[in-house]
């Protein structure tokens, strides 16, 4: 009897210290080393500086997360969002650690970009047609620069939500444009459509393609 009992003390202190099967281990870190330092950003594509806010999710397993966006702030957490008030090419840094005080990087460039700009198409039908941007936050404003008609360009007003833009805009013979489109993933491209009114009261659609000139 004192022999068993002997036996199960020395036995019970190792299963609780993790000697044993499946024995209490709560992380990675004691499984030999830090924790994978990986991270997914979603949406996927550039985004919209001042827009589009991205979902940074890293891999689970670590006693702490930190990040660095590479503009001057940073954050702390398995999964954070950011939004880049600025265009640029951001270097990302997140750093794991365990409980141990080991520590892993992982890094990603995000590219930001805003719609600032001229852009423009060749429409059959409607001939060059091309708008300038003045991208503030999530609001547009700018000017039809081709002249219709013999009419001085218009003021457009619009705005963005996530990749969606779309803008209207009357000019002074009267003729109102309005356009909702896509922005592509690489941010050179918005296609959509435009729906043209006269001052005939007449709407004509018209698929548009603008490129960043």
């Amino acid at each position: 009897m004192r022999l068993s009992k002997l036996v199960l003390a020395l036995v019970l202190p190792s299963l609780a210290c993790g000697g044993g099967a499946g024995g209490g281990i709560t992380d990675s870190t004691a499984a030999g080393g830090p924790p994978a330092a990986t991270f997914s950003v979603t949406p996927e594509g550039k985004a919209i500086a001042d827009v589009t806010p991205l979902r940074l999710v890293a891999a689970p397993g670590a006693a702490s997360y930190s990040w660095d966006f590479g503009d001057g702030t940073s954050g702390s957490g398995a999964e954070v969002t950011k939004t880049f008030r600025a265009p640029g090419a951001f270097r990302v840094i997140l750093t794991v650690a365990d409980s141990r005080g080991g520590s892993l990087t992982a890094t990603r460039t995000i590219e930001a970009f805003r719609l600032d700009g001229y852009w423009a198409d060749r429409v059959d039908g409607l001939g060059n047609y091309g708008v300038a941007f003045d991208q503030s936050g999530a609001s547009l404003a700018g000017e039809l620069v081709t002249w219709r008609h013999g009419c001085r360009p218009a003021s457009i007003r619009g705005g963005i939500q996530g990749r969606t833009l779309t803008y209207s805009g009357t000019d002074e013979c009267g003729h109102v444009d309005r356009f909702e489109g896509t922005i592509d993933d690489a941010g050179v491209l918005v296609q959509g459509d435009l729906r043209f009114t006269e001052t005939d009261g007449i709407t004509r659609g018209y698929e548009i393609h603008f490129k960043r000139q």
